[in-house]
């Protein structure tokens, strides 16, 4: 997706965008809180030392002054970064020709 993949790859927010063939398959989506992605998304810790709240899966390196933090976003959450490039996270339908974003995550 050219600019805006190129754009969100400068913030702190990445979507993964699928293109399959579904033939005889009405839509294909990944519900969300219930899709397990490596880290249990629905599971939310406390960050420390930081504005942001909650997320999904913290760490801190030695060294580091922050936590390092990755936080899965539902598809309908408001997110200022899906918004200003237009994303809206969706399932995937027969009727989608080409990419669609299904999975967004903030991560710092």
């Amino acid at each position: 997706r050219g600019g805006v993949a190129a754009s969100l790859l400068d913030m702190p927010t990445f979507v993964l965008w699928v293109k399959a063939e579904l033939e005889g398959v009405k839509s294909l989506s990944f519900p969300f809180p219930s899709t397990t992605w490596t880290f249990d998304v629905q599971q939310e810790v406390e960050l420390t030392d930081t504005k942001d709240g909650v997320a999904n899966f913290a760490l801190k390196f030695p060294g580091d002054k922050r936590q390092s933090h990755v936080k899965f976003l539902a598809p309908g959450e408001k997110h200022k970064e899906l918004e200003k490039h237009k994303v809206k996270l969706r399932a995937q339908t027969a009727d989608d020709g080409d990419l669609v974003p299904v999975l967004a995550m903030e991560c710092r």
